[in-house]
């Protein structure tokens, strides 16, 4: 009998196929069950501080652990172990087990699955890099969310523009615990007046915008509601968002309405009936010349010349960074944009800028003919930062407020609770409500009861 052989693997320090189980347990698959022939997975795992994996069962996997880093506490069965670093555990199959660090460290563990293929539950789990290349794919588990909302959080991001369309409820549900705001959107993009006119006819849109609304009921994150994303056409467009607002109204009424207009045009005054005017913003980037504060600058104050009353939101500003040089003009756009943006913030005195998206916080997969990858990013696909990514950080932090604005007061006024005069009224009026009928019904009974049957004459 002959049996297929493996291929020999030989891996750089950092190499290796990169997952993620969870919020801060990053693991390295050395090996999988696809280079062993399925006879075993061969990994390391990052494990953050007291953190560590619920209790768990693999009902056909036997599992070693070997500790590289870090003390932990291991559960094997109902019995409870602690290793040092070089510590050792066997879990074997259908037998329930945990781990936690118990230091204020990333710990490290080496483990090995036995028969592999392991890796697969952890695909499907979180996001996985190869190559250099990010995931992709829906976002459909809550450790896929919490961890991109994580990265956001962990550079002072506060608004999160979610793509072109509504994303998972649990995207929402995980932004309402860590205090993010939102800008959610249905997916109305690159839209022309004939593809406006004929979509509205069906009723689409309104029936996305019906089942978003209605979805965020209870949603405090989602500050913003968003109809189209850079659409051409004129009072076409203009009617289409009127009618989307005017739903979203009757719905909700509760969220700001706003569109993502092209920057090459900060006299689109599509947005007048909207609450806020958004735009994506590439002057110096992709139109306009050569990069500057000047022409950021003069594209802010005509469109505040358009919207003098309203927000304006940038909703997207970037730059590629496929090699070293594009970092470094990554960055440079970064401190472009956001020094002029931040000049203008309306957290100030006359300021009129509701928002400042970069545009991304990771990198992702495109259709665009020629490109396989657009790394936009701020963090790479390896879960570090760009130079960007690290500027960002600091600029977001040095403009988050500290505190409540002083100017914001509340105007009620306590009152202390005083018994209403008509308060002691209650009972007389419940026991007339019972006794008038019962009387009525007495006096029915007794009167009925004093007439005599006639006799039947035969």
């Amino acid at each position: 009998m002959q049996t297929e052989t493996s291929q020999p693997t030989v891996l750089g320090a950092n190499d290796g196929l990169r997952l993620e189980s969870g919020p801060g347990r990053d693991l390295v698959f050395k090996l999988t069950g696809d280079d062993t022939n399925g006879a075993f997975d061969y990994f390391t795992v990052e494990v953050a501080p007291k953190g560590g994996p619920p209790l768990h069962v693999h009902h056909k996997q036997e599992e070693t652990i070997h500790v590289l880093k870090g003390h932990f506490r291991v559960r094997i069965g109902e019995e409870l172990f602690e290793l040092d670093e070089g510590g050792f555990a066997h879990l074997p199959a259908k037998m329930a087990h945990a781990f936690l660090n118990l230091t204020d460290e990333p710990g490290e563990l080496l483990m090995v699955f036995t028969p592999g293929g392991g890796h697969r539950f952890f695909e499907e789990l979180g996001p996985a890099t190869r190559d250099g290349a990010p995931a992709g794919g829906p976002l459909n588990s809550a450790v896929l969310i919490e961890s991109i909302l994580k990265r956001a959080t962990a550079i002072h991001a506060d608004l999160i523009r979610v793509d072109h369309h509504p994303p998972n409820q649990l995207f929402d549900l995980l932004a309402d615990r860590l205090g993010l705001a939102v800008w959610e959107e249905i997916p109305l993009y690159h839209y022309s007046p004939q593809t406006f006119s004929i979509a509205l006819d069906r009723g689409i849109p309104q029936q996305m915008l019906a089942e978003m609304d209605l979805r965020d009921f209870n949603r405090p994150s989602v500050l913003f509601h968003g109809f189209a994303n850079e659409s051409s056409g004129g009072s076409e467009r203009a009617n289409a968002l009127a009618t989307l607002h005017s739903l979203d109204r009757r719905i909700d009424g509760t969220r700001l309405t706003g569109q993502a207009m092209y920057g090459t045009d900060p006299r689109d005054d599509t947005s007048a009936g909207l609450d806020v005017a958004g735009f994506t913003v590439y002057w110096g980037v992709l139109y306009g010349g050569r990069l500057s504060g000047a022409a950021v600058q003069a594209f802010l104050q005509q469109a505040h010349a358009t919207y003098p009353k309203k927000p304006i939101m940038v909703l997207e500003y970037g730059r590629w960074a496929d090699t070293p040089y594009d970092e470094a003009e990554q960055q440079r756009v970064f401190n472009t944009y956001h020094s002029q943006l931040s000049a203008d913030f309306d957290t100030q005195a006359g300021g009129f800028v509701g928002s400042g998206v970069w545009w991304t916080l990771d990198d992702y997969w495109t259709q665009r003919p020629g490109l396989t990858v657009e790394e936009f990013g701020l963090y790479r696909p390896d879960g570090t930062l760009r130079k960007a990514g690290v500027t960002a950080a600091h600029a977001f932090a040095a403009n988050a407020p500290s505190a409540a604005p002083a100017t914001v007061r509340s105007k009620g006024v306590a009152v202390a609770l005083v018994p209403s005069p008509n308060h002691g009224r209650l009972l007389p009026y419940i026991a007339y409500g019972f006794f008038l009928p019962a009387l009525v019904l007495g006096l029915a009974i007794f009167l009925l009861s004093r007439v005599r049957p006639r006799r039947l004459a035969w």
